[in-house]
């Protein structure tokens, strides 16, 4: 399988009253071609910074500050990070980035991309949506062909409504987003994504705001647009449930970096290892439809969720060796291998390979039977 999106030690950084933190360290993961992979990780694990990032939109600063960003459509590559070490400088312990410079290369570089063979799709979509114009014209916004007729442009934008399941499409063309409820604003902002016909589509937290008859409903749509279309996706969210259900590969996010890459089965299966991941686990009730997983370590249904609720630390507040054994059970409960905790207290543990497609990182996870000591990919 090819690659359609590489992404390889990219690292974010934010300026914070005078000095700079990093909410999003070196981050490596790929996406091949007809693949969707799911971010999961609760409120400031980074996440968003980190879709931002490769989709081109990030507007902090400093933002992107090394690695490298390579997308891959029908053969022809675009970088995104060429240019960047020419517009940082590092002196004497100061940093400085070409900033505007930067923006204006990115939205070069992008501007063929976005919209036709990129499709993003924002959450809140009643305010990601125009309230002033109609739905019929931002949909035909949408398609950059110029060789194209102002009927066939509207006879592309009724199909994409068509596609998503709304019913009279014209009369959404003549509708503003105020006139829509939540459910059907949601699925115009997909009928934008997909009008282009795209190869990569991304969609940030879908869920949100959504009833559970909804979820279910965009549920059924994004895998019917996975079995119809030959597209790749990336799809950020808080929901395992949904997650499980409509990707291919989940990737866990704590603290700015991921922690665990797992592959989900045919039948929407979760085979994830990690403590944290298993904490999101227990957090979503082991939801109906994902196999009850058998914990790799003790969950003590007092001590463990009290100090799994802490919040997720700050990168100035990152401890020295692994970021998360002040809430990790294996490091509270278990008074066995004192060798793994005394790592786990002066190391940092990177991503190694526990199984086929499977990554975790984790000093512990890494001694399990069939793990490898290949570092991931960087």
């Amino acid at each position: 399988m090819k690659p359609i999106l590489e992404v390889q030690n990219v690292q974010i950084a934010l300026n914070d009253e005078n000095c700079y933190r990093f909410p999003s360290r070196e981050a490596s993961f790929t996406i091949d071609e007809n693949q969707f992979v799911g971010i999961v990780g609760e409120s400031g694990s980074g996440k968003t910074l980190t879709i931002e990032a490769i989709s081109g939109i990030q507007e902090v600063y400093p933002g992107i500050l090394k690695g490298k960003i390579s997308y891959h459509f029908n053969g022809r590559p675009v970088e995104l990070l060429q240019n960047l070490p020419k517009m940082i400088k590092i002196k004497k312990g100061r940093l400085s980035k070409q900033f505007l410079p930067w923006r204006q290369h990115v939205k070069k570089t992008m501007r063929s991309i976005w919209g036709q063979e990129i499709g993003i799709v924002f959450q809140n979509p009643l305010y990601a949506l125009n309230p002033y114009r109609t739905v019929g014209s931002q949909l035909i916004e949408c398609i950059h062909d110029k060789s194209l007729t102002s009927s066939q442009k509207e006879a592309m934008a009724i199909k994409a409504l068509q596609e998503v399941r709304l019913k009279n499409p014209n009369r959404f063309l003549k509708a503003y987003p105020h006139q829509l409820s939540g459910g059907e604003c949601q699925r115009v902002m997909i009928a934008m994504a997909l009008v282009a016909n795209p190869s990569f589509l991304i969609f940030d937290e879908p869920t949100i705001g959504l009833d559970v008859s909804l979820q279910a409903a965009l549920t059924d749509l994004i895998r019917e647009i996975k079995s119809n279309r030959k597209v790749s996706g990336i799809i950020i969210s808080h929901d395992l449930k949904f997650i499980s259900r409509v990707t291919d590969q989940i990737i866990v996010m704590f603290s700015g970096e991921i922690w665990e890459i797992a592959p989900v089965s045919q039948l929407g299966l979760l085979n994830l290892k990690h403590p944290y991941s298993q904490y999101l686990l227990k957090k979503a009730e082991q939801l109906r439809d994902v196999t009850p997983l058998k914990a790799s370590f003790p969950l003590n249904e007092e001590t463990g969720m009290q100090h799994f609720e802490q919040t997720i630390p700050l990168p100035s507040e990152r401890e020295v060796g692994c970021h998360y054994q002040k809430r990790c059970v294996f490091f509270k409960q278990s008074s066995k291998a004192l060798s793994i905790k005394m790592k786990c207290q002066t190391e940092r543990p990177p991503l190694q390979k526990i199984g086929d497609k499977h990554w975790i990182r984790c000093w512990a996870m890494s001694n399990l039977k069939g793990s490898s000591h290949e570092s991931h990919r960087s």
